[in-house]
């Protein structure tokens, strides 16, 4: 659970121009944040309490104390302390999903005085968040084989199973037979007839 502390909202005053962020659905973003922006002090001897809120409440939050996460986004956000620590309170948002889509906005927790211990949030920065989200496309036929090239030469091999090619071989020995076909009857325009009959048999017989 998130501590409750006695945190009084400083107002609303937009100091920093509203940033509008498009990102797409499982990937990870930015939200810019700089604690310079707001405030002269260039380091921090610790670390900045600051909060990112949406409608629906704290997103995530940095102190001294620790860190805190909504359930939603567990394991999702972060403002690293190392950057915290010069200024910057950007957040780190991961795996994006269609509902994190929204208006963010991240307040600098101060003390009102030094012995008090009332605390006030000053505005820091305002971020929009779209979200793209494509609609899955339905797979057809040729995109199922592009897909899947090794089960479409299956089916090239299957089809060729199919539709034998022609036998070369016996193509070879028809051609063969032709020739010595037309080799006798050239032999027998300058032979005798019994010469010409024995050769006809010779071819025959192949």
């Amino acid at each position: 659970m998130k501590p409750q502390q006695n945190i009084r909202d400083g107002g609303s005053q937009f100091s920093q121009p509203q940033i509008n962020i498009t990102i797409r659905t499982g990937s990870s973003g930015i939200f810019p944040c700089n604690l310079k922006n707001n405030i002269s002090t260039q380091s921090f001897s610790e670390s900045p309490h600051v909060e990112w809120y949406t409608v629906s409440g704290t997103v995530f939050e940095r102190s001294d104390e620790g860190l805190y996460q909504a359930e939603a986004y567990k394991d999702r956000v972060d403002v690293p302390k190392d950057k915290l620590l010069i200024g910057d309170c950007s957040l780190v948002i991961k795996s994006v999903r269609a509902e994190d889509a929204g208006v963010y906005e991240s307040y600098l927790v101060v003390k009102q005085m030094e012995s008090s211990l009332q605390f006030k949030r000053v505005f820091l920065q305002k971020v929009v968040l779209s979200v793209d989200d494509p609609p899955e496309r339905e797979l057809r036929p040729e995109d199922e084989r592009e897909a899947n090239p090794l089960d479409h030469g299956k089916e090239t091999t299957a089809s060729s199973k199919n539709h034998p090619v022609l036998d070369t071989k016996n193509i070879l020995q028809a051609l063969i037979s032709v020739l010595a076909t037309c080799m006798l009857l050239s032999i027998c325009a300058t032979s005798n007839q019994n010469q010409c009959q024995s050769g006809l048999l010779s071819c025959s017989s192949l």
